[in-house]
């Protein structure tokens, strides 16, 4: 599964025949699958973390391998979870006299699956084949490694998989593989240009989009500028006349038509006091209308601009 990306879903001793010379064959491969790249290297991650005794980050990798997390997840608390069941789980490997099942790795799996389920985490389709697997190797293994310390297998497993990947360097081929290698720094540089290009595009497209979406608001800020502008001049052109008919006496305010003047009339009469605060606010109201028609109207730096100001 780890160096070739395949793995036999049904191994027990039933599909497997030893042959001459101590070798030995496998059979049935119906339930043979493999995994997403991306997902088998996380996977892979989680195990070494194990085998190197790196729970915290077994427990973060443990995350990675699930398909969703829900939006109200506390990560903390279930990475504490998380922690305190694989060191259990590691603790339990190195005591002998206790039960296979207690210290397999389809044991740890499903302790970590029962805490992600609960905490309402889907589970990817790749970890429940892997997991799958896992279970039927272990009916076999319960029987036949049942003192097994799996943290100690990783161990010796990993440095052994580092040895076979060295030593298929070494072969008649490194040559090729050296040029191979070389040719692929050389098309680095326009597989950059042209990622560097695709994704210019996209950010491109994006900005559109955002301005566009920028331009709407503007537009309707404008509008409730206007309407506010329209608003104010009506607000002052009352309060002129209610001014001007209270202090200017009834000619004045006769003088307004019956319609205005009986509308002045009812209004309550106020103090010069109360008429300065109101002409003070009036005053506030309409210069901060004008800092922000201001500043809708003038143009944002662009990001190089931005830049070179820092």
């Amino acid at each position: 599964l780890f160096e070739d990306n395949l793995f036999h879903g049904d191994l027990h001793p039933g599909n497997i025949v030893l042959l001459r010379n101590s070798r030995i064959a496998l059979i049935d491969f119906g339930t043979t699958s493999f995994t997403e790249r991306e997902y088998l290297q996380k996977f892979v991650m989680f195990v070494r973390a194990l085998a190197t005794r790196n729970y915290s980050k077994a427990a973060d990798l443990s995350l990675m391998l699930t398909a969703s997390l829900p939006n109200n997840l506390d990560v903390d608390t279930v990475k504490e979870d998380l922690v305190r069941t694989l060191r259990s789980w590691a603790t339990r490997t190195l005591v002998k006299q206790l039960p296979y099942h207690d210290k397999s790795m389809d044991n740890v799996t499903i302790e970590l699956v029962r805490i992600l389920v609960g905490c309402r985490c889907t589970m990817e389709w790749g970890w429940l084949r892997i997991h799958r697997a896992l279970s039927t190797l272990d009916t076999s293994l319960v029987y036949l490694y049942r003192d097994v310390n799996y943290t100690r297998m990783l161990q010796q497993y990993f440095q052994r998989a580092e040895r076979r990947q060295l030593r298929s360097l070494l072969t008649a081929a490194l040559p090729l593989r050296a040029l191979a290698g070389f040719h692929t720094q050389l098309g680095i540089q326009d597989r950059m240009s042209e990622y560097a290009l695709f994704q210019g595009e996209l950010v491109r497209r994006h900005a559109q989009v955002f301005r566009g979406s920028i331009n709407k608001a503007s537009a309707v800020l404008h509008a409730i500028v206007h309407l506010l502008w329209a608003a104010i001049a009506v607000v002052g052109v009352a309060g002129a006349l209610v001014f001007i008919a209270q202090h200017g006496g009834p000619v004045a305010l006769d003088s307004l038509g019956p319609q205005v003047s009986g509308w002045v009339r009812s209004m309550p009469v106020l103090d010069g006091s109360v008429w300065g605060l109101l002409a003070l606010g009036y005053v506030y109201f309409v210069a901060t209308l004008i800092k922000l028609r201001r500043r809708l109207r003038s143009r944002d730096a662009r990001p190089h601009e931005q830049v070179a100001t820092v």
